[in-house]
């Protein structure tokens, strides 16, 4: 597969050794099956018995790329939402010490979400602006985005909402039981064309303020793109805390520039299909 362009620091800090995962197909439960039906016609998922090597998944979504989504549901329906991401030369208040660069997801007007890799190689997000409610959130330990080998145990998270204007004022904080899952490889059917994805699922349950949180959100991550589609419940910002019911679900619109929507590898023989969850 082609080798995505990162720096030599995040490359060596990923570079632990190939690690696949490969499951056999599995259906969506009940949960899954009504966020997937908010991307309505415009994506469809076929469940797959591949092998994917999670270094490309995590090369692929922290390479710098500009690509467009598709809002398929939620606010700003029907139209298209610019998306980039970037390694960038300085991190923000309350950022881990680490020797990789920070890399910012920025939305436009909307919000920066900095991500990290951490020691295992795992990519989290330790800090949030959600650039709309001018408030910095931050995330303890960091949020995982990405599982470098299988999943994670389920953790919890604290987390903190400070005012952009004043970044002295503590608004809001509370605690939330995260559980991450890996639930499969999908072949994924967008306006961008097919690509396959590993499927990934996380649950929070947890209050933060005034605000009850119990939510799922569903991630599907190209070896060869980074993001494809995903379900939120629009934790593309940290309105969460302010809205919970709010669902926003984007497909990739057009793969970027030199992307391939290529089938990943074939199980090889022995390969076990629990071999990524614990």
């Amino acid at each position: 597969m082609r080798r995505s362009h990162i720096s030599p620091a995040a490359a060596a800090a990923i570079a632990v050794g190939s690690a696949t995962f490969a499951a056999p197909p599995q259906p969506l439960d009940a949960d899954e099956a009504a966020l997937v039906a908010l991307f309505g016609d415009a994506v469809s998922l076929t469940p797959i018995d591949v092998e994917m090597d999670l270094d490309e998944i995590l090369r692929a979504t922290v390479a710098a790329k500009e690509t467009e989504f598709l809002v398929l549901h939620g606010p700003g329906t029907g139209g298209s939402l610019h998306r980039s991401v970037k390694a960038v030369g300085r991190a923000p208040a309350h950022w881990p010490n680490s020797d990789v660069p920070p890399v910012a997801v920025t939305l436009p007007g909307r919000s920066v979400m900095y991500l990290f890799l951490d020691a295992k190689g795992s990519i989290v997000a330790e800090t949030q602006l959600d650039l709309e409610q001018a408030v910095l959130v931050t995330f303890t330990p960091g949020e995982m985005r990405v599982p470098h080998q299988g999943v994670p145990d389920p953790y919890q998270m604290k987390v903190k909402v400070w005012d952009l204007h004043d970044p002295g004022d503590l608004e809001h904080e509370g605690t939330m039981n995260v559980v991450a899952r890996n639930r499969g490889t999908w072949r994924v059917k967008t306006p961008a064309g097919e690509f396959d994805c590993l499927m990934l699922r996380l649950d929070y349950d947890g209050k933060v303020g005034p605000a009850s949180v119990k939510d799922t959100n569903l991630r599907f991550i190209s070896p060869e793109v980074g993001l494809v589609a995903s379900v939120e419940g629009k934790r593309v910002s940290a309105m969460i805390f302010y809205n919970t019911d709010t669902r926003i679900a984007l497909a990739l619109k057009d793969p970027p520039p030199q992307a391939r929507a290529t089938p990943a590898k074939p199980p090889s023989a022995g390969s076990r299909p629990d071999a990524a969850t614990r």
